[in-house]
């Protein structure tokens, strides 16, 4: 499905982009929004701009050049296994993590949302005003 973006390039020409420079600024800056925010355009015009200018996005998830640790990753062998040591053994979403390898606490805070293991009541922890 290709899209033709002929009409809007007479939009982008008072911008005085090249593409060099995108394609350098969204390598170096890493994402859209940042890439976006150096030029001063929102980031629905960056994205149409690099569409017409078949400039190659990154890959969902992949920030500062490294892939984010993948939620289906995260196999424990049930949930009751998680819930026993969330709720049993009061190990942390961290450690839990830690536990089953190169897994993130999101990781396992996902896991545990999907699988309706509630959360432990917060203690002492500052709550953000």
């Amino acid at each position: 499905m290709d899209r033709n973006y002929d009409h809007l390039r007479k939009w982008f020409e008072p911008l005085y982009w090249t593409v060099e420079d995108v394609t350098s600024q969204y390598e170096r800056l890493h994402t859209m929004k940042r890439t976006a925010e150096h030029f001063g355009v929102p980031k629905n015009i960056l994205l149409i701009y690099m569409k017409a200018h078949n400039i190659k996005r990154h890959k969902r998830g992949c920030i500062a050049g490294t892939q984010r640790p993948d939620t289906r990753k995260f196999r424990p062998p049930n949930v009751d296994e998680i819930r026993r040591l969330y709720w049993d053994e009061e190990l942390s979403q961290a450690q839990i993590g830690k536990r089953y390898g190169n897994v993130t606490r999101e990781c396992v805070s996902i896991y545990m949302k999907k699988n309706n293991i509630p959360r432990r009541p917060e203690r002492g922890r500052r709550k953000k005003d």
